[in-house]
């Protein structure tokens, strides 16, 4: 064959083995143990920012070598320049990029294209190649004009297509940090509501000089029947004209639990379940559920994340789970398969334990649980609780009439997909719509629970008692609510989405609740929420310490 034949050849080879490869780690990473790529997406998690310049420089080096190649196989002079440049970054990217495992038949791929690599440049050494790059003849600046058009296309298609990738990656991954919010604010438990609107205005504004940040929505109340406090600034989508209010709905993702414990606790309240019951008892046949430390899981074990479940189920690819709705068309039965092949170890061997770990997978579980003790649907148990509580803008189906009022979510300044709309592991989970008014309604039938109500009052009594330690630092955990570390603790619980997040607070005595939307992911909504609920449970500063703050220059 000759050599000018065989080059081009090898060309042709080396482009298809550079596409494959990418493509084929990715389909194979789904055939892992859920193990490694659970340790995959805690490599890539720690360190965000750095994974996705990664992804850039991978990008830019494909790109560079299918653009050298083109120019390769038509001897364009620029052509080994670009290669070279192209190989450099390949052998930075070993040095630089995590080590992940991957099946024999891929590593092999990526072994026959780094001896593509070596051919090619090997190649491009012998005298005839060279020759044929050194051609100034009119058919070598044919040649020339070729290897410039072929490139020139294949640059824009490979640039076009990395960087469609890269916007759909910084759309499904949460920012390296958030942005700033003050320490404290000049507010304590006697502060009128006008003073608490000025600083949620300052907040507000402070939280939007973020560009990549859209709208947000911050109420305070102290009670049922007093003058509610709130800030509603931004617009619905980025480059939108439509102005955030306190009926603007945003999706409050695992805000949605507390909401699936109330339900929990009624059901207790009402002896439909018990705390201590076996989930086995209610769902029977429908899943297997593995025993914890000898004993069956129950209903107080999913509602206080300690049934030993991992966030996740591992019929959930790792892959779905950055996709814009990573819960569309995930079905109960998938669910309850799900549950059922957990199996009494964990990924890494260890038995499961009766201890904190946060789980997606069991407040679904429990959610569905209640539902078929009730002998209803979660969409009809939850459409009941609203209207029992007055809560006309809180959906578990969001209806056609309300979606024009329906923020979009953004996550570093791109917009998201919606989750509200996903498949049953998100039911009962993070699947909620809410507005600003709506939440303060649900912290107010927390604060005073509404008269002639007595199951309902019993069920905010269950699910604000402490239950258990939840992790590190002190923090506790009654059904669904966190509690902090402290005497008399702040209960709180925040949520998030692809592009929404969410946080609301409430104290009994004072009586005070927050609630602070988002709808972009930055997590500065939890640090607004935290900062407004100390500031205003501080007593009112005495006369001296007034008289020394108004001589401060």
């Amino acid at each position: 064959m000759p050599v000018t034949r065989l080059f081009r050849l090898t060309i042709v080879i080396e482009a298809l083995l550079l596409l494959a490869y990418p493509v084929c780690s990715m389909i194979a990473f789904e055939s892992l143990p859920r193990a490694i790529q659970e340790l995959a997406e805690q490599q890539v998690m720690s360190d965000l920012d750095g994974t996705i310049l990664l992804m850039a420089a991978g990008i830019v080096k494909i790109v560079l070598l299918l653009v050298a190649l083109a120019g390769l196989a038509f001897y364009g002079r620029f052509a080994p320049w670009l290669w070279w440049a192209g190989l450099l970054l390949w052998v930075a990217e070993y040095f630089q990029a995590p080590f992940f495992a991957e099946p024999g038949w891929v590593a092999l791929i990526g072994a026959l294209g780094l001896a593509g690599a070596g051919t090619v440049s090997g190649l491009m050494r012998h005298p005839e190649i060279r020759g044929r790059f050194r051609d100034h003849s009119k058919t070598g600046l044919r040649r020339l004009k070729i290897a410039f058009a072929v490139a020139g296309v294949i640059a824009l298609l490979a640039a076009g297509a990395g960087g469609w990738a890269i916007v759909k990656v910084l759309s499904t991954l949460p920012p390296s940090a958030s942005s700033p919010v003050v320490d404290e604010l000049p507010l304590h438990r006697e502060s009128s509501t006008g003073e608490i609107v000025a600083q949620l205005d300052r907040l507000a504004e402070s939280y939007l000089a973020n560009s990549a940040n859209a709208g947000i929505a911050i109420g305070v109340t102290r009670g049922r029947g007093t003058e509610r406090a709130f800030s509603a600034r931004g617009v619905l989508a980025r480059k939108g004209n439509h102005l955030v209010t306190a009926d603007t709905l945003f999706e409050i993702g695992s805000v949605s639990k507390v909401h699936t414990a109330l339900l929990a606790a009624e059901a207790v309240a009402d002896g439909v379940i018990r705390l201590d019951q076996p989930v086995t008892e209610v769902l029977g046949d429908a899943v297997q559920l593995p025993l914890l430390e000898g004993e069956p899981i129950t209903f107080l074990d999913l509602a206080t994340h300690h049934a030993g479940f991992p966030k996740m189920p591992g019929n959930l690819s790792l892959e779905k789970q950055f996709a814009p709705n990573p819960y569309a068309d995930y079905s109960l039965d998938q669910l309850f398969a799900g549950v059922s092949s957990l199996g009494e170890n964990r990924n890494n061997g260890d038995s499961r334990r009766r201890r904190y770990h946060y789980s997606n997978l069991g407040f679904s579980l429990l959610a569905h649980g209640v539902a078929a003790a009730r002998e209803e649907s979660l969409a009809d148990l939850h459409a009941d609780l609203f209207s029992r509580l007055g809560m006309v803008n809180t959906f578990f189906v969001v209806p056609e009439s309300a979606r024009r009022r329906l923020a979009t979510g953004h996550n570093r300044g791109f917009r998201s997909g919606h989750w509200h709309d996903g498949g049953a592991l998100i039911q009962g989970a993070g699947n909620l719509v809410s507005s600003v008014s709506d939440q303060l309604t649900w912290l107010e039938a927390h604060i005073d629970p509404p008269a002639g109500d007595a199951s309902l009052a019993e069920a905010v009594r269950l699910v604000s008692t402490v239950r258990r330690p939840a992790g590190k630092g002190g923090n506790q955990i009654g059904l669904g609510w966190q509690l902090t570390e402290a005497e008399a603790p702040i209960i709180w619980h925040n949520g998030a989405t692809g592009g929404f997040r969410v946080i609301t607070l409430w104290f009994p005595d004072p009586k005070l609740g927050v609630v602070v939307l988002g709808n972009s992911s930055d997590s500065a909504v939890d640090d607004i929420g935290f900062v407004l609920m100390r500031s205003l449970l501080q007593a009112p500063p005495t006369a001296d310490e007034a008289g020394a703050d108004s001589e401060t220059p």
